[in-house]
């Protein structure tokens, strides 16, 4: 074999390698290569997905916290009970704001208006009243102990409706009627009915009025003073000084 054919079998030989090479290595390694950039592609867009959620976690927890501090500054507005002894000197307050004469007080028993995280719709028109209260983690109930601090789906908001007889002039009536709406407690006029009697020149008859309650707010409870309140004839609670 001459030094020509020699050479030309050697060049055959080095591109039939670069031939083999590329077709049985490099391809094969090429389609390897492919699939590993798609999966980096894939983990990518993963990794992208779950930077962006942790941004928006962080913000969540921002607008979590905020939203827990409206809550506990609104749950807080709330004595945790209302006792008889409260409403007496509720009325009382509002009794000397107006100048009304109150002749008679008439309780009524406590309806739920709040409980397991929602407010009721028609709590009047349910057996949602307090006997149905919310048990906390430690086995007493939060209207057996509503001075107990617990979270927000365990509390038992409810109201006690009072009736209250009672007269004065169209403007006194008007006083204690604004004195319950600009209260800084939560109070409500849940009715009125009254009549114009010609002979006193004054309007006497009833209002209903709902004291409202949030067992279970962390609230301790202040007992009114109600020394000072006397006890009248017409007046149950004696005549206003003037």
């Amino acid at each position: 074999m001459s030094l020509n054919q020699k050479k030309a079998l050697l060049i055959v030989s080095g591109v039939v390698v670069l031939l083999l090479a590329f077709f049985l290595v490099f391809r094969r390694n090429q389609a390897t290569i492919e699939e590993l950039n798609a999966e980096t592609r894939q983990l990518t867009n993963q990794v992208n997905f779950l930077s962006q959620l942790q941004m928006e976690v962080h913000e969540m927890q921002g607008h979590k916290e905020e939203y827990e501090n409206s809550i506990e500054e609104y749950t807080n507005q709330y004595p945790c009970k209302i006792t008889q002894q409260k409403a007496i000197y509720n009325v009382y307050q509002l009794m000397q704001h107006s100048k009304v004469d109150v002749t008679s007080i008439q309780p009524n028993s406590p309806v739920a208006f709040f409980q397991g995280g929602v407010f009721l719709g028609d709590p009047s028109a349910s057996d949602s009243s307090a006997a149905a209260s919310s048990e906390t983690e430690s086995g007493v109930s939060v209207t057996e102990d509503p001075e107990q601090q617990v979270p927000v789906d365990q509390m038992v908001g409810q109201y006690t409706r009072y009736e209250v007889q009672l007269s004065g002039t169209r403007s006194q009536i008007m006083k204690a009627i604004d004195w319950l709406a600009n209260n800084k407690e939560h109070m409500s006029v849940e009715q009125l009915n009254f009549s114009y009697d010609k002979t006193t020149g004054k309007l006497s008859g009833a209002l209903s009025m709902n004291f409202y309650a949030l067992n279970g707010n962390g609230e301790p409870y202040k007992e009114p003073n109600i020394k000072g309140i006397t006890i009248g004839t017409d007046n149950i609670m004696g005549k206003m000084k003037k």
